[in-house]
């Protein structure tokens, strides 16, 4: 078996979105008939084990080493860039038997461990405007120490692919894609519409927005579209789930709330804030359809969701949108709440609402993708760890 490591300081804060992106990896390595990949999840001394809890019975080693808050991190930091070997991480590493860090950040090229790194995206060069200067001086210094320092770099979508060659060509063609695939729990597992409706204080049919509310989202849109269906006597209700706090634009929520009252709209945009992971899969198969109405997507887990769950969409027409394809999927141009209160009311008013597979087909779909995603894994992390392999 190759151990490969995983570094997640402090897991089930902040990001969301990449605790779900490991999950559905390790899921998809699990899901292999004979996996040859064994991960290992290193941690600071202090990570909560709630937050670890749904990682379990993945081994888990805790270390300072890890902890931004110690002195050894800067010690770390200043090994990795001005002798461009981590000596402290590569001794640990190897004494924990790590034949590959991965997702990780970069140990240095002359370090006997190999790394690979993981940039998500690069929303810092389209929507500059929600980045502070030292934001974007700060990704930007990241990308290029990546590719300088890292064994190689990994990226999710090609998009992605297009937006590194920008930045780097040298670096933008040794580069790996491998779109993640996310796995979902089996229909009987989902709570009924029933409990839903008690527990979250809803009734009817409804659409699902399961973004976190950042401002790049765009959430705004979708108030201004409920809007324009209001003004038009159609009445639909869209719940919307996620963390409402954007440390970038602390206002952000606040401001969407003052939104939705004044465009008289807070009863049909309503919002449930972080909710349960069951529960969050139970209103995507029990909705409507899904919404995404985001700006900018590096490879959106929403879109990923609603695929292997069977579930229409209605998205933004971005390009990564477009490359993750799902079956059945409705777009419109972002800035458009005309065209979102069209697409909304298209898909409210079919009378039946049929998913667009049955069942067993999203099962098969399902099985096929995911053991794509957990096959391309092992074949990067088999390159990567023959030695030579990668120059």
């Amino acid at each position: 078996m190759t151990r490969v490591a995983f570094v997640m300081a402090s897991p089930g804060q902040g990001w969301l979105g990449g605790l779900s992106y490991f999950r559905n990896l390790f899921q998809a390595l699990r899901a292999l008939p004979a996996s040859s990949i064994e991960p290992v999840i290193i941690t600071d001394p202090h990570a909560d084990e709630k937050g670890l809890e749904s990682f379990q019975p993945i081994e888990i080693v805790r270390t300072s080493l890890v902890d931004t808050r110690t002195p050894w991190w800067k010690v770390r930091r200043a090994l990795q860039l001005y002798c461009d070997r981590d000596w402290l991480f590569e001794r640990f590493l190897r004494r924990h038997r790590i034949d590959l860090l991965s997702h990780s950040g970069y140990l240095g090229r002359k370090c006997r461990v190999p790394a690979l790194a993981w940039i998500p995206d690069f929303q810092e060069l389209h929507l500059p405007e929600f980045f502070s200067p030292a934001e974007r001086g700060a990704r930007a210094r990241n990308v290029e120490e990546c590719c300088r320092h890292a064994t190689a770099v990994l990226l999710s979508s090609q998009s992605a692919r297009v937006d590194l060659e920008g930045v780097s060509g040298q670096c933008g063609a040794r580069a790996y894609v491998l779109p993640f695939v996310a796995s979902v729990p089996a229909r009987h597992e989902l709570p009924t519409v029933r409990e839903l409706e008690q527990r979250h204080g809803f009734r009817g049919r409804f659409f699902h927005l399961p973004n976190q509310f950042w401002a790049h989202k765009n959430h705004a849109t979708v108030i201004e579209a409920l809007r324009r269906l209001k003004d038009e006597g159609l009445d639909v209700l869209v719940l919307a789930t996620g963390n409402t706090a954007d440390h970038r634009q602390p206002e952000h929520f606040a401001q969407l709330m003052a939104l939705a009252a004044a465009r008289g709209v807070a009863d049909r945009f309503r919002v449930l804030g972080v909710v349960p992971y069951l529960d969050l899969m139970g209103l995507m198969a029990a909705s409507v359809a899904m919404i995404n109405p985001s700006l900018f997507e590096g490879w959106s887990t929403t879109v990923e969701e609603a695929k292997s769950l069977g579930k229409a969409v209605i998205l933004s027409d971005i390009p990564v949108h477009h490359e993750q394809a799902p079956e059945g999927g409705v777009y419109f141009p972002p800035t458009d709440p005309i065209a979102l209160a069209a697409c909304l009311w298209q898909i409210w008013s079919r009378k039946n609402e049929p998913e667009i597979r049955s069942l067993d087909r999203v099962f098969e779909s399902l099985q096929e993708r995911r053991g794509q995603f957990g096959r391309g894994f092992e074949h990067i992390v088999a390159e990567l760890t023959v030695p030579n392999s990668r120059s």
